[in-house]
């Protein structure tokens, strides 16, 4: 079975995709003053109605954590922001996984932390094949990502424990580049690394990048 089809059998959760936003969207909680991320979470606070804690993004109204828990492990999808840098992102990831495997076990959990060519890597790893030192070596993690591997050992062991999928989610950073600079609509199909087109962008994002970037996003 390839892991395209793996899929369709899973509810997935996806751990990394760092954005200020989506990390405050989700659950609100200052980072560490050493964090490098800190300055640009203390300037969006303002977004989050209050600290260490649920709500919802539409309202601000606060949420009873054992509540948003059940009904995430009822969806299909559940994504969890990260400041790739930040302890306690992560802890915070490890804690709602646990939760989210207590009341649906049938998961499996996609990270942006790994390109589609390193799957074999993870697929090892869930079935007990590697230690850590070979499966970091395996995976590439020095290249494909670089953040200390301690932040997402906790994540990557609670996994293998619990025999839950790993998939390899991003693409080559040189895809990311040839994008970059040449745009989507250029780069062949054969090249795209399986990416099929985006879909179309509704007003409402287009609005909301703008608010993120401080002006007038097009396209």
């Amino acid at each position: 079975m390839t892991s395209s089809l793996k899929y369709q059998f899973y509810f997935v959760v996806l751990l990394g995709l760092s954005t200020v936003v989506a990390a405050c969207t989700l659950v609100s909680k200052p980072l560490p003053a050493s964090s490098p991320h800190s300055h640009a979470v203390a300037e969006a606070d303002h977004a989050c109605p209050d600290t260490r804690g649920w709500f919802d993004p539409a309202t601000g109204v606060a949420i009873e954590s054992p509540a948003l828990i059940e009904s995430l492990a009822r969806q299909s999808v559940v994504l969890l922001g990260e400041s790739h840098p930040s302890v306690e992102d992560h802890r915070w990831q490890l804690h709602t996984l646990a939760a989210l495997y207590g009341r649906n076990p049938d998961m499996a959990i996609g990270f942006e932390m790994f390109p589609r060519s390193v799957q074999p890597a993870l697929d090892r790893w869930i079935a007990g094949e590697l230690d850590e030192r070979s499966f970091l070596a395996a995976a590439k993690w020095d290249q494909v990502w670089g953040y200390d591997a301690k932040l997402y050992l906790p994540i990557f062991h609670f996994a293998r424990q619990n025999r839950i999928p790993m998939f390899a989610i991003n693409v080559q950073r040189s895809l990311i580049a040839r994008v970059g600079e040449e745009g989507w609509a250029d780069i062949p199909t054969a090249e795209r690394e399986g990416v099929s087109d985006p879909a179309p962008v509704s007003d409402g994002y287009r609005h909301r990048l703008a608010h993120v970037c401080g002006g007038i996003v097009h396209g």
